[in-house]
Order: structure tokens, then sequence, then C-alpha cells
């Protein structure tokens, strides 16, 4: 019996989102990263002794999301694919810093709902894989940094609260892992059928990419800019539901729509 290669890890650890809806998700994290530092400054000044390096933790993640910011830019497909992967494990990581420092600020300052927001964006992207590999460097920085607490001398994390935070952790994922599923499986073509409405303008460009032309060749042929016949075809993907062109395609095929 011959068996099949295992997966490699750039296969399991691949969005399993379109291109469009990876770059609306790196645009989403963006955001919600110059308000979480905001809030984060916030709760520094309404904190009667601010942990001493919140500071330094806001000052990198400022350098961290405008250096996104700008790879988010100029990204190719694969490159947005890339950067959805590499500022997911980043992300944990800030969200854990954040933890760490506010642990010893506030009042039984066991912050582990800051670990939420990574969780999620791990999830969106890679699903039941995001949701392994979030609660993996949970538990494991968990683990680390109760180590080095105990090699320097200082009070570490007891055993329970390691064990208990990271179920809670995972059970939020085991949650949010089904309905992302829910939200994101492709439906039945005969229900998405009478919903699907294309313009005219639309049909001629989806036509158009069934038959191999390029963005350039629609332009030429439709009298358009690229920068319009590009938004057309990331409103396809996004109709569509798909990731490429040829799931484009392969989808307004079923739905019967070329």
């Amino acid at each position: 019996m011959r068996l099949l290669p295992a997966p490699s890890i750039a296969t399991v650890l691949s969005p399993r989102v379109n291109p469009v809806q990876v770059r609306r998700l790196l645009r989403l994290g963006i955001i919600l990263r110059w308000v979480a530092i905001a809030f984060a400054g916030l709760a520094g000044v309404l904190t009667p002794r601010p942990p001493p390096l919140l500071f330094y933790l806001m000052l990198a993640a400022l350098a961290y999301n405008l250096a996104v910011m700008i790879s988010a830019g100029q990204a190719s497909d694969a490159g947005a694919r890339r950067l959805a992967l590499a500022t997911t494990v980043a992300d944990q990581f800030f969200d854990l810093g954040f933890i760490v420092i506010y642990a010893g600020a506030l009042p039984n300052g066991d912050q582990v709902a800051a670990y939420v927001p990574g969780l999620v964006e791990a999830i969106a992207y890679f699903g039941v894989a995001g949701a392994i590999l979030s609660v993996a460097i949970f538990f494991v920085a968990s683990a680390i940094f109760d180590a080095v607490s105990l090699y320097l001398g200082h009070a570490g994390l007891a055993p329970s609260w390691v064990l208990g935070a990271t179920l809670i952790v995972a059970l939020i994922a085991a949650t949010l892992v089904p309905v992302n599923r829910i939200l994101t499986a492709p439906g039945d073509p005969a229900e998405l059928a009478p919903a699907l409405r294309l313009s005219r303008r639309e049909q001629d460009v989806l036509r158009l990419v069934a038959e191999g032309y390029s963005n350039t060749m629609i332009a030429a042929r439709l009298h358009l800019s690229d920068n319009t016949v590009k938004s057309y075809v990331e409103s396809l993907l996004t109709h569509l539901n798909a990731r490429n062109r040829a799931e484009a395609v392969a989808a307004a095929s079923r739905l019967k729509l070329i």
C-alpha cells in the first residue's frame, strides 16, 4: 500500500481564505493594532503604577505595525499570505507581552483576555491549524516564562494557573473554529444561485477571465483602467468565495453563470 506524503508546514499553515480576504484581514489587523496600542497607552496612564516595560513594548508595537502596513501595501498575493502567517505568530507574542507586564501591575492581573485577539486572527486565517498553533504558543510561552522566573529567583506561575489559562484559551478556540467553518464554508450552488446577482460589467469581466484574459487584456477589451478591472476581479472572488481566478471560474461554472 502506498502512503500519501504528509502535508508540509507551509501547506498546513496556508490561509484558508482567498487573496482578497487575506488583504482585508491584513488591513483590519493594522487598524485593530492601532486601537490596541491606544488602549494600552490609556491603561498605562490610568494605572497608579504603570509597568516599566510598557513604553518599550508600545514602541516595538508601533514600529512593528508600521512595518506591516508598508509590507502589506507592497506585497503580492503570495507575499500577503506569507505576511499573514508572520503577523499571526508575532501578534501572539505581543499579546503575551502585554499579559506579562500587566500581571504585576493590576490586582489579580491574569489578563488572559488580551490573548483572544491573536487567537481570533489565527483561526480567521488558518482554521484548525491556527487554533492549534495559537494554543501551543500560549502554553509553551507560559511554561518558559515560569521556568525563567523560577531560575531568576522570582515567584513562578502556579501550574494550575498555566493549565487553567491554557484550557480557557483552548475552549475559546474550540468555540471559534466551528463558527469560522460555518461562515467560510462554500454553500450549495443551488442555494447560492438565487442570491447571487452580477452586474452586466461583472459578467463581462467574468467571461473574459474564463477565457484566460489577463487584467491588462480585459482592460483593453472593455476600455477600462487596470485598477477598475482589478476591483471587478476582487469583487468576483469575494462573491464566488474563491481564492484565485481558477476557483472563481470553476464556481461560476457550477452556478451556471458562464
